[in-house]
């Protein structure tokens, strides 16, 4: 397999990736538990997924199953991209019974690992190919509050990709971009594969291999600062108040209508190398 990342590439206290039990129900029912990624440690493009398939999790291989397959073969093909230098993993490692999207605790479980690859590849672009892999890299979580009508308990919930979707992100923990695209399984109708939904990838991708062929930006990264201290957030809301001008953006959570929606954060920022965050999810 290309690429394995030994025990030094792995975070201080975390286990090698085949001896992992963090998930139980995942551990005790992959045949390849942790499931490394595949293509070159040298990748200026790293595409991540959601989770190992039934039939990626036989072969211990990411991306080889029926929607892998079309990425491989059509999708990277349209985007004239070499599929020898894509680096292909995903967010959570082993395979979910029944095919089930992978609960918020996994997902947390499992960012020790794609940390570590990310760091050991230092790819420019990373594609995040879906709202699992989202959720991990950007670690966007929020509360689903009840639908109308009805009394559902909230829950931590992820999602996101329709609003991000296309729109090229500057992580600066990890010193590259993110271009966040729908997975390959969205793109399946009845009648096979949608164009439309398949140009959206295309069109993504072709978008990030571009950037990935470019050097990484050298200006320096904004400064952020998380504050959850008022007497601090106060001090720090002066200086907005003393500024020319500043920008202002606020989280919600909830479902339904407008008036049932809540705050969960807010930023601020008053230069290109300045963000503040407020809240519970930070900036």
């Amino acid at each position: 397999m290309a690429g394995r990342i030994e025990k030094q590439n792995i975070p201080t206290g975390v286990a090698y990736w085949p001896t992992c039990d963090q998930c139980s129900k995942l551990c005790a029912g992959s045949a390849s538990v942790c499931m490394e990624g595949e293509g070159p440690t040298t990748a200026d493009l790293m595409i991540v997924g959601e989770n190992p398939s039934s039939f990626d999790d036989e072969l211990n291989r990411p991306f080889v199953d029926s929607f892998g397959d079309y990425l491989r073969e059509t999708i990277l093909v349209e985007a004239r991209i070499p599929e020898s230098k894509v680096r292909f993993t995903n967010a959570v490692r082993c395979v979910t019974p029944k095919a089930k999207t992978p609960s918020v605790a996994e997902i947390k479980r499992c960012r020790r690992y794609l940390e570590a690859e990310i760091a050991l590849v230092k790819p420019k672009v990373i594609v995040a190919m879906g709202n699992v892999p989202l959720a991990s890299i950007m670690q966007f979580f929020y509360k689903g509050g009840a639908e109308e009508g009805t009394a559902k308990k909230q829950e931590t919930k992820v999602s996101g990709i329709g609003r991000w979707q296309g729109k090229m992100v500057w992580l600066q923990e990890f010193g590259c971009w993110l271009m966040p695209t729908i997975p390959v399984s969205d793109c399946v109708t009845r009648r096979g594969y949608s164009n439309y939904q398949v140009g959206l990838i295309v069109k993504d991708l072709k978008e990030a291999w571009k950037v990935s062929q470019n050097p990484l930006p050298k200006y320096p990264m904004p400064v952020s600062e998380y504050v959850t201290d008022p007497v601090k957030a106060l001090t720090v809301l002066r200086r907005m108040r003393e500024s020319k001008t500043f920008a202002f953006d606020s989280e919600t959570g909830g479902t339904g209508r407008a008036i049932d929606k809540f705050i969960t954060g807010c930023s601020f920022s008053d230069s290109a190398d300045y963000l503040l965050g407020l809240g519970d999810y930070g900036p």
